[in-house]
């Protein structure tokens, strides 16, 4: 509910006060470590597109630092060193820090809340304010969950673990 397109197409027809993960990343409320290079990150993609980043910049951003990362790391780009080099390798996107899990690939990083605010700035006319951060190993499953149910074809029922955050 908290993506950016969302938000532009319904602008001030978007509910206020509606409690949503900040898909994944707002802009607005980075992790306190991530102030500096968030902002940064921000002002270049408002600068050349005229908008502020959706979740997918973000996570697109952050992916490609990675997977240079680990190709640096790997001193290749063959499918098996590149898969050796990212299990454990830390995720430095611009609101956030993570860690690609080595068992099962799963990125694990925090995630934003917030509830839906009035916000006139860029287009937008709605945002997510109140914003607090949870920390990622409460909402992703555990590696053994996440194995058995690949081994059955099914998937993790992420919501099952932010029901009671």
């Amino acid at each position: 509910m908290g993506a950016l397109d969302v938000l532009y197409a319904l602008g001030d027809e978007f509910p206020l006060g509606l409690y949503t993960d900040a898909h994944a990343y707002w802009f607005e409320a980075p992790t306190s470590d991530r102030v500096a290079t968030n902002k940064s990150f921000v002002e270049a993609y408002r600068k050349k597109f005229n908008a502020f980043p959706h979740s997918s910049a973000h996570g697109t951003y952050a992916a490609i630092k990675t997977f240079k990362r680990a190709a640096e790391k790997a001193q290749s780009v063959k499918t098996a060193d590149l898969i050796a080099a990212l299990e454990g390798i830390d995720v430095d996107a611009p609101g956030f820090s993570g860690t690609i899990r080595k068992e099962d690939h799963q990125v694990v990083h925090d995630i934003a809340w917030g509830r839906t605010v009035a916000f006139n700035e860029g287009g937008l006319k709605r945002g997510i304010g109140e914003v607090r951060w949870t920390a990622g190993n409460l909402v992703t499953p555990p590696v053994d969950e996440v194995l058995q149910l690949r081994q059955k074809g099914g998937k993790a029922d992420y919501y099952q673990y932010v029901k009671n955050i």
